[in-house]
């Protein structure tokens, strides 16, 4: 005879069912997120701990929580060792989810240095090691060099469901001297579904077999570990064919020696087919020279390039040799969305390989950014076109690229746009009215901080309309 427990949720489940109404349909796990949504006005479901609170409101609350056993699966240094058993007995064989904060074992202040309970952390790290197989995400954050080996206790860990990982290294001991550690290197073994991995200052062993199966590299590297090399940064691509996002972010300065434009250093090309978005932000921009000349990246999407520093022009009159490699690595590419910061300078075209978007500003630590418009209108053929108009932009040249370029069907001008306006409007009066320059223009957009000049008003608007359609 079917017990109680079992004939209820028979009952329960039929009555789910047969209702029409779609919050009966809903899954218990979503019944608990929109419970707490509207509980507090907030997102408060965050970890168990919120479930033990859930589960006062009312027994059928109470079922529901614990009759799901996915909404259970995640152990947190947040929570007290109570909390996290109650977690792991109660989400059964369910996916797991992992959070280690140094923060959660700092105690009180002792002779200018915060106490760290390493008992407390030790017993976290078992508790979670304990549960390896069942890892799903695994995040930590830690803050001494005593944590850093205790992660290297994960060398020989098997984490056979593991897909993400991040670790963000925020030392409290390291100071403004030389600051040397150990890299370290996790899940040498049994980790053939990690496919991200995002790390922040943390001294990563590069040769690690993890990187041969990632779809996702995150990097940010800066004071404590800066980020791999220009070399490493190929070694790391070369290691991961399967590659689809990559992200480096790194501060710092002698990481970076090769800052001779005419440097005979040459790197082995990296082949990565599968790469849809690149970016790379450091500190000089020189540097992307040698990254961008030795990738193959024929499905890119996505190519952002940006610099910390907005003062600096390092190029002067030896361009040329850094531009050559960019445009040679956008030409190779299929569809391509290129942001150069700071300020920037974007290009956007379809897979057809017509430019839909173009825009540029005149403040740039690439130099003169009108380097890129003569190349601009005679191979792509520009048909959206945003200009940033300043004193630091060639206004010949500006001046040569709209009226070269017959394709535009949109434009829009910021900044001081009036010595602009007279290039959209051909001089020759036809009985009283001006005609356009681009005879395609559709839309015509003016951002200016100032009064535009009335009179350019006065001729923009006497200017033959049936031109525009």
């Amino acid at each position: 005879m079917l017990s109680q427990r079992i004939q209820y949720h028979i009952a329960d489940t039929n009555q789910r069912l047969n209702c029409h109404s779609p919050i009966y349909r809903l899954l218990n796990e979503l019944l608990v997120e929109i419970f707490t949504f509207t509980l507090a006005g907030e997102h408060i479901f965050e970890y168990a701990e919120d479930l033990v609170l859930i589960r006062l409101v009312s027994k059928d609350w109470d079922r529901v929580i614990c009759e799901a056993p996915s909404l259970w699966a995640q152990i947190s240094t947040n929570c007290c060792d109570q909390v996290n058993m109650a977690a792991i007995l109660r989400s059964k064989e369910s996916p797991l989810r992992v959070e280690y904060n140094d923060a959660c074992f700092m105690g009180e202040y002792c002779n200018g240095d915060r106490q760290w309970d390493r008992d407390r952390a030790t017993a976290f790290i078992n508790l979670a090691s304990r549960e390896a197989f069942r890892w799903q995400s695994a995040e930590f954050i830690p803050k001494r060099d005593d944590t850093l080996a205790l992660l290297r206790g994960f060398v020989n860990l098997s984490v056979p469901q593991l897909k993400k990982l991040k670790i963000i290294f925020d030392s409290i001991e390291a100071d403004d001297g030389e600051y040397a550690i150990e890299r370290v290197d996790m899940f040498s073994i049994g980790a053939n579904r990690l496919r991200h991995i995002e790390l922040c200052n943390f001294p990563f062993l590069w040769t690690s077999c993890l990187l041969s199966r990632l779809e996702t590299l995150k990097i940010l590297g800066s004071g404590i570990d800066p980020g791999p090399s220009v070399g490493e940064t190929l070694d790391i691509l070369r290691r991961c064919p399967e590659l689809r996002i990559f992200n480096l972010k790194s501060r710092d300065d002698h990481r970076y020696p090769l800052l001779g434009v005419n440097s005979p250093l040459e790197f082995e090309a990296v082949d990565l087919p599968l790469l849809i978005s690149f970016t790379l932000q450091l500190d000089h921009p020189v540097t992307f020279n040698w990254i961008i000349s030795s990738l193959r990246i024929p499905a890119c999407a996505e190519l952002d390039l940006s610099c910390w520093s907005l003062s600096i022009n390092i190029f002067s009159h030896k361009t040329s040799h850094f531009t050559t490699a960019l445009l040679s690595a956008i030409n190779s590419l299929p569809d391509i969305s290129l942001t150069l910061s700071a300020d920037k300078l974007k290009l956007s075209r379809n897979g057809g390989g017509q430019i839909i978007s173009f825009s540029l500003t005149g403040k740039s630590p690439w130099g003169n950014p009108t380097w890129l418009i003569d190349h601009t209108a005679v191979t792509w053929s520009p048909s959206t076109v945003q200009i940033q108009c300043s004193d630091n932009l060639s206004f010949t040249q500006t001046a040569e690229f709209i009226r070269g370029s017959p394709s535009i069907t949109s434009l829009e001008l910021t900044g001081d746009v009036d010595p602009y306006i007279i290039l959209l409007i051909d001089p020759t009066v036809h009985n009283g009215t001006y005609e356009w320059v681009l005879l395609n223009l559709r839309e015509l957009s003016l951002k200016s901080r100032a009064d535009i000049n009335p009179q350019l008003v006065e001729k923009l608007k006497t200017t033959r309309q049936e031109r525009v359609g």
